[in-house]
């Protein structure tokens, strides 16, 4: 008897020994990788917080804001909520039913996943539209939103499971770029699709188990609406039989962070915005070793966004600094910290107030009461710096990205920066350039003169437009825009001589000096800031000077090359690249291109063309246009070159008796000549330089 209870005892504790092994076999193998999930879950649930990053600010050349970061309330929606709205999370859960259940088929699956998931939705749907309704946008603008964070989770997901497949199975693994080229490249490497969905679906990220930035600079009445109801008596419908699921619990009203642009549409092409990082260049938040190097704390994540254009661009390395990290235990106590580095801060040449006055004269605020499409510059003609790049029409900063699609398809283009990135006719606004390339390459003298009369023509063709100046030498040519010298010039000079002297002082060439290094690369892109040419596209050489010699067809240039051959002028023949970064500095050198005696014969018909009238045929052509005076003669010094195409254009400089040089250039789209426009604009240019004290006060009773 004791023998055969013995024997059952034995019995069923092998039974049960069986049956643990059994257990712990199935565990093993089975359910391992759902177990070492739900292990990471739980450990997460103490988050280890990355802070987001303080990015820089942009100032003006006199310590003015132009962009900044300002406090902001954003709305934050968690995984939770947000998978419910992706078709790859209910396929992943019903091949995760399946794997779990052996023997159930999809249908079981799917009604499981009706039963515990669709209640979910149906209170997702109605928190999504209370919360529209709150924050006072479309519901359809709050899903997009979300949708835009479960793809770029997904795509995370896959960009790592790839890269895991690829390291594991010893395949090449091929960077791609986007979803489409990312999934064909994982079926290149494993044609099973259920593979390659298991190695998906297998890959967890912390982003899986938080909040996500979905809306961001909510107004104060919003996101305290959004709060009265997250603390109020809302709650979605549900049946006794439903779960109950805190759907509040994965809305969050946090305090951020938004990009400020004090001056609205002020140099909205030179400071430039923000906008969403490329999907490529989001990483997952996680490190080899658990704990993040500064590197790691560098890079973007979910919901960042980076310099888009101009400044913001440019100088984005330096702007965004890197967040910081604080890892707590389970007790919620800290446990390890990396500070986070808030971004340099960096400036500009632009003076923004001298820059905002000009805009206004171009927008109508002139004496001709007119706003104009076109664009001016000014550069401070002893450094280079470039104190004001307007392009008429701009656009507002801090609406950039609620308005893209009509800024986008503005009839005006007010997309374009037409300081840097349009190329003109420069009209007659090259010949004091070419009159210095004449003299310094002696092709002509100081003296020479050549007869303007429509009978004495030597070519056939345009130009046709000669006014019998008489004997004209290169001082009086300059004063009176005489075309026929400038042609006699050209044939003298040559087209290699010439083209050779025009690309030396600046043109088809972008002019603007960078920051060197990365910085230099990226201001292509940044600005787009044009080359213009001096010969047809495809064309080393124009197949006859003439025109490029009074600034028509081939002779194209941007507003900001305009104005620096004045400046090498005004320099006495000194060549000087502008720029636009005060901070970090770049490095210029000073390059001689002609002697300052050449120069000064140059000068003084440009002063000629200001200050003298000796009747219809030898009258200076922006002389009008400066009646009255800004200033006397002796206290600031006036000089001017009027240019006449299809648009009316200005280029000059002024020098006061301290020395004090400013060289502008100024373009107005409108079909009459310079003298008849641009020169007016040139004048109240020079008259609001005067105000901000980079030139003396203009006498009242001389102002527009």
């Amino acid at each position: 008897m004791f023998q055969r209870r013995l024997i059952v005892f034995i019995a069923f504790l092998l039974l049960g020994l069986g049956i643990m092994i059994a257990r712990l076999a199935w565990l093993q193998l089975v359910a391992s990788g759902d177990y070492r999930k739900l292990i990471r879950i739980r450990q997460q649930r103490q988050p280890e917080w990355l802070d987001n990053t303080v990015r820089g600010t942009i100032y003006d050349c006199r310590g003015q804001a132009l962009a900044r970061d300002e406090p902001s309330y954003d709305l934050y929606l968690h995984y939770h909520l947000t998978r419910l709205y992706d078709p790859e999370f209910r396929q992943e859960e019903e091949n995760r039913y399946l794997r779990q259940h052996r023997g159930k088929d999809r249908t079981d699956a799917r009604l499981y996943l009706e039963t515990r998931y669709d209640p979910q939705q149906q209170q997702a749907d109605q928190l999504v539209e209370e919360l529209a309704n709150r924050i006072g946008i479309p519901a359809a603008t709050l899903r997009e939103s979300i949708r835009q964070i479960n793809d770029k989770i997904f795509l995370l997901r896959l960009s790592i499971a790839r890269r895991n497949y690829c390291r594991q199975t010893n395949q090449p693994f091929i960077p791609a770029l986007g979803r489409e080229a990312m999934l064909r490249e994982f079926a290149a490497v494993e044609p099973d699709e259920s593979i390659r969905s298991q190695w998906i679906q297998d890959t967890d990220l912390r982003e899986m188990q938080q909040f996500h930035k979905v809306l961001a600079a909510l107004s104060e009445d919003r996101a305290l609406a959004v709060e009265d109801m997250l603390a109020g008596t809302f709650e979605t419908n549900r049946t006794a039989a439903q779960p109950s699921i805190p759907m509040k619990s994965y809305v969050a009203i946090r305090v951020g962070k938004t990009r400020k642009y004090p001056y609205d549409q002020s140099a909205c092409h030179l400071i430039g915005h923000l906008g969403s990082v490329p999907d490529e260049l989001i990483q997952a938040e996680e490190t080899e070793s658990g704990l993040p190097t500064r590197a790691d704390l560098l890079r973007y994540h979910l919901g960042d966004v980076q310099g888009a254009a101009g400044c913001e661009l440019l100088f984005e390395n330096l702007l965004r600094g890197s967040r910081g990290w604080i890892s707590y235990d389970a007790n919620g106590q800290e446990k390890y910290r990396l500070e986070q580095v808030p971004g340099q801060d960096v400036q500009i040449t632009i003076d923004i107030e001298l820059h905002r006055r000009i805009q206004q004269i171009l927008q109508g605020a002139n004496s001709l009461g007119q706003a104009f499409l076109g664009g001016a510059v000014v550069i401070d003609v002893a450094t280079g710096e470039i104190r004001a790049a307007v392009s008429n029409p701009e656009y507002d900063l801090n609406t950039y990205n609620e308005k893209y699609a009509a800024i986008i398809q503005d009839p005006d283009r007010g997309w374009c920066n037409r300081a840097l990135a349009e190329i003109y006719e420069t009209g007659s606004t090259i010949k004091p350039t070419n009159l210095l390339g004449g003299l310094e390459t002696h092709t002509v003298t100081p003296e020479q003169t050549f007869d303007c009369d429509i009978n004495n023509l030597t070519w056939t063709g345009k130009p046709s437009h000669i006014l019998n100046h008489g004997w004209v030498d290169g001082r009086r040519a300059i004063k009176v825009s005489c075309n026929y010298y400038f042609v006699r010039l050209s044939q003298l000079m040559g087209v290699e001589k010439l083209v050779g002297w025009l690309k030396k002082s600046g043109f088809a060439n972008p002019v603007i000096a960078w920051p060197e290094g990365e910085l230099t690369d990226r201001a292509n892109t940044a600005f787009r800031e044009a080359a213009g040419h001096v010969a047809p596209i495809g064309r080393e050489l124009p197949p006859h000077p003439r025109f490029l010699s009074i600034g028509r067809n081939e002779m194209m240039g941007t507003i900001v090359q305009i104005a620096n051959s004045i400046a090498t002028i005004a320099r006495d023949g000194v060549y000087l690249a502008p720029v636009l970064s005060k901070s970090p500095p770049v490095k210029t050198v000073p390059r001689p291109i002609a002697s300052p005696q050449n120069a000064r014969v140059v000068q003084s018909g440009m002063k000629d063309a200001i200050y003298e009238d000796n009747g219809y045929l030898d009258c200076g052509t922006a002389y009008h246009a400066f009646q009255p005076l800004p200033w006397p003669e002796e206290e600031v010094e006036l000089f001017g070159k009027t240019g006449s195409t299809q648009y009316s254009l200005f280029a000059g400089f002024a020098k006061d008796k301290t020395g004090r040089c400013l060289a502008i250039a100024v373009v107005a789209e409108v079909e009459v000549t310079g003298g008849e426009l641009a020169a007016f604009l040139g004048k109240e240019i020079f008259i609001q330089c005067g105000e901000l004290d980079y030139l003396p006060k203009a006498h009242k009773d001389t102002e527009p």
